[in-house]
């Protein structure tokens, strides 16, 4: 049996943007699992919940960064298609405003070393299904850019 060497592409900028989804669905399901079980916690007192889901958007809001990056390494070499500037536009800002939210929201807690007073708990809670809803849309801009325009998937 004979192996054929691996070929790499001759440019590497035509797999560039392909590193952007896999980092996304990474995020999104971080951030998203995260804030929905630390809310869940916080509103119903599981205590399990809340130390479980805290730390996966953590992970999730540092990961964002990167997904930020690569997002705009993905817009930056391929070609997009007619009406797919506005969608990228507002997705982009999407991105930027989501990682803004969790971070204010990591300070919140942080200022509080992770443990907010009671009367702050259902605020902070509300704050983070805001996040939960901010994620979302920002993957329904996405998928929309994907699906709905064809972003990085044409021939």
């Amino acid at each position: 049996m004979s192996l054929a060497p691996c070929r790499q592409p001759a440019n590497i900028g035509g797999v560039l943007h392909l590193i952007h989804p896999v980092l996304v669905h990474f995020g999104v399901a971080l951030v998203a699992a995260g804030v929905l079980l630390e809310s869940y916690g916080l509103l119903v007192d599981k205590e399990a919940a809340r130390r479980f889901g805290g730390p996966l958007w953590g992970v999730g809001t540092v990961l964002l960064v990167a997904v930020i990056a690569s997002g705009y390494l993905a817009a930056n070499t391929i070609e997009l298609p007619a009406g797919a500037d506005e969608v990228l536009s507002d997705h982009e800002r999407q991105g930027w405003i989501l990682l803004a939210v969790l971070v204010l929201l990591q300070f919140w807690k942080g200022w509080h070393r992770g443990r907010l007073p009671e009367g702050q708990q259902r605020w902070y809670a509300l704050a983070l299904g805001l996040a939960a809803g901010l994620v979302f849309y920002s993957a329904l801009l996405g998928g929309r850019l994907v699906y709905g325009l064809g972003v990085g998937v044409g021939p």
